[in-house]
């Protein structure tokens, strides 16, 4: 437990910028890094995870079943004034299918901030090769790519994917607590 609470403190005190979020590509590959190990701390220490795991499965015209992996890792925060419980998600992933053709994303925030620091997607190639695709995120925008094979999607919409993705956590968790 207090592994991970170094872990945590870690990530909210970098020191990128003056409020701490990473910007530099080595400051984010440090809190990619502490963002798994708190992940994997939190799988060993006897202390419930916050942490929400949904499978879907679904059809996609002309494309079949797809199913479907998201898992969310949060950090829990409450409003002092009003009591209510805010989700900030730090690691986000999702596994699914098109067809036949697979694909693997990882997003990384700042928890404190909710500020996209870090994409990673794996995809199956049309000729049956891997593309990888790395982004960094600084302050005012794309800093840094890595791609292997083809781009899979353009910056802007990859950014705007990558809200969608953190602001339905508080829905899907809501959710959750509902059932």
């Amino acid at each position: 437990m207090i592994r991970l609470f170094f872990v945590l403190f870690s990530l909210l005190t970098w020191s990128g910028e003056p409020d701490g979020i990473p910007s530099t590509v080595a400051e984010i590959r440090q809190a990619y890094a502490a963002a798994h190990q708190a992940i994997e701390d939190s799988h060993h220490d006897g202390v419930p995870r916050n942490e929400l795991i949904e499978t879907a499965q679904y059809m996609v015209p002309a494309a079949g079943t797809t199913n479907e992996t998201f898992c969310c890792y949060y950090e829990l925060s409450v409003d002092g004034e009003e009591w209510s419980v805010h989700y900030n998600p730090y690691f986000i992933t999702r596994k699914y299918n098109i067809a036949v053709h697979n694909f693997y994303e990882e997003y990384l925030y700042d928890a404190k901030s909710g500020r996209l620091l870090f994409v990673y997607i794996q995809s199956d190639g049309v000729d049956g090769t891997k593309n990888e695709e790395r982004y960094y995120y600084g302050p005012d925008g794309l800093i840094s790519e890595i791609i292997k094979g083809e781009r899979t999607v353009p910056d802007k919409k990859l950014r705007i994917h990558a809200k969608i993705l953190r602001d339905s956590v508080k829905t899907r968790l809501d959710a959750a607590v509902l059932r």
